[in-house]
């Protein structure tokens, strides 16, 4: 086997003599990164460890009821963060080495909270290395449970993921929220997921199809044969009306005009009437002075006489 000298860090679950028990990150047999220790004297520490030291950030709870939140460096409460006594007091500000030296010093209230808040988050972490279902740490209860840091308040046991929250009963404060949002995830599911229908479904949709298709291809037929006859019908009564008017010419008797042909051509039958009589006029008004000079006796006055004849 090769030689190596590279140190890896990995998950254990460790019981010790004392009777304290830990459950974390583990490097060469020391807590290392991130773990939750529980000490024989009822004393719990969830947060970050370096080469078995607690180091980083974390929270403290003692057994008295004792809570502090913040850095920590070497086993000691260093750096900023809040303390919490069971009787309501609050110690906020600098640590130095596990003593407190104020507030407002290296630490103001902004950072004193800021630490407070990295130390709950790192604490959540660590809390995930809990309950591995092979771990050799055991609840007082005596059983172990799924990896899963989060408490559920009382009442509210129905949200936990999977069968264990299956097992209770969901309150009714909430039945109508979860059925409109099991409605929602429905809808989606039914939007975004294909439905293949069982073989005799598809038969029968496409039965009434092809049924459908013939019956538009039938009307349709049907709508084409009455659009044939129509237009047949119409060239028919164009030839009847133009063998109407062939029969018309044909029975007009020769030289005759029709009443309309008269009409139109009326005007030009009076304008050479007209110039007929106007040079008549003048001719035999030529005529007269004619006479006159000559001494003899001139005729009356011209006069002319139009007459118009229509033949029917």
């Amino acid at each position: 086997m090769a030689q190596t000298d590279e140190v890896y860090v990995a998950w254990e679950s460790t019981v010790y003599p004392d009777g304290g028990m830990y459950e974390g990150l583990m490097k060469e047999g020391q807590c290392h990164g991130k773990g939750v220790f529980q000490y024989a004297d009822g004393d719990r520490f969830e947060g970050q460890y370096v080469d078995g030291l607690m180091d980083g950030s974390g929270i403290y709870r003692w057994s008295n009821g004792s809570v502090f939140m913040g850095s920590w460096k070497e086993n000691n409460m260093h750096g900023c963060g809040r303390k919490f006594y069971p009787g309501g007091a609050i110690e906020e500000g600098e640590w130095v080495e596990d003593d407190f030296v104020g507030d407002y010093t290296a630490c103001n209230q902004t950072e004193s909270q800021l630490s407070m808040e990295q130390a709950v988050k790192i604490s959540g972490e660590a809390r995930m290395f809990m309950y591995k279902p092979d771990g050799e740490v055991q609840q007082k209860n005596g059983f172990n449970i799924d990896q899963n840091p989060v408490v559920y308040a009382v009442g509210t046991e129905f949200l936990i993921p999977g069968p264990a929250g299956m097992s209770f009963k969901v309150q009714d404060y909430a039945k109508e929220t979860m059925r409109k949002a099991a409605g929602i995830h429905q809808a989606i599911w039914n939007k975004w997921n294909l439905k293949i229908p069982d073989q005799e479904k598809l038969v029968e949709e496409e039965s009434k199809f092809e049924k459908k298709s013939q019956a538009d291809a039938k009307k349709l037929e049907t709508e084409n044969a009455k659009i044939k006859a129509l237009q047949e019908d119409v060239e028919d009564g164009e030839e009847d009306d133009e063998e109407d008017e062939e029969d018309e010419e044909d029975e007009a008797a020769p030289g005759s005009a029709s009443i309309t042909m008269a009409t139109m051509n009326m005007h030009r039958v009076f304008e050479r009437a007209a110039k007929r009589v106007v040079r008549h006029i003048k001719t035999k008004r030529k005529q007269a002075e004619a006479q006159r000079e000559e001494g003899g006796r001139s005729s009356g006055p011209a006069m002319a006489c139009l007459s118009l004849a229509f033949r029917v």
